[in-house]
């Protein structure tokens, strides 16, 4: 019973229903200023998982305690499993996520659009720094230049695992460690 329970749980969710649910919620109580939809509720209108990136009043952290309250607020309101929620810190967002959370997104709620908005575009401002910088600096293209040249012209990825591996049983280990 309990099996099909979950497996009922786990069907496609639709973005209008989600969407109708989440903004009935009482964001400002969770102590969070600013929330959004994204993923593939927001880019398709289903998904099997709700992604929602939160901004916390005060221009504060999310951390961990605040997360696991949003999330299990958002799995009590829409009945499905805490495991289908992830709720990422704006400020902690990865700048893929960010980019695509400015093309394919839901405002759940917010206490001033225009706010959210130089938020989103702020940190999207951040994300275009560090990639010029990493264009200019070639900051791939070093590391995989000293990883070469530390390794050897022949090196290789099977290499690299194998110098970093535990010795043999029985063996000194130096033609190894050394």
């Amino acid at each position: 019973m309990a099996l099909a329970l979950r497996a009922r749980r786990r069907l496609l969710l639709n973005a209008a229903d989600v969407v109708e649910r989440l903004r009935r919620l009482e964001w400002r109580k969770l102590g969070v200023c600013h929330v959004l939809l994204v993923g593939s509720l927001a880019r398709r209108g289903v998904g099997r998982d709700v992604d929602l990136l939160v901004l916390p009043c005060g221009g504060r952290h999310l951390d961990m305690e605040e997360k696991l309250r949003v999330m299990l607020t958002v799995s009590d309101a829409l009945g499905i499993d805490p495991d289908q929620v992830d709720v990422i810190g704006l400020d902690e967002a990865p700048c893929p996520l960010l980019e695509e959370a400015a093309r394919h997104n839901v405002i759940l709620y917010t206490v001033d659009r225009g706010a959210l908005i130089d938020e989103l575009l702020r940190r999207l401002g951040v994300c275009e720094d560090e990639a010029i910088s990493s264009r200019k600096l070639n900051v791939i293209e070093a590391a995989v230049r000293a990883a070469l040249r530390r390794w050897g012209p022949r090196a290789s990825l099977r290499d690299s695992t194998t110098r970093l591996s535990r010795p043999r049983r029985g063996s000194t280990g130096s033609e190894r460690w050394g």
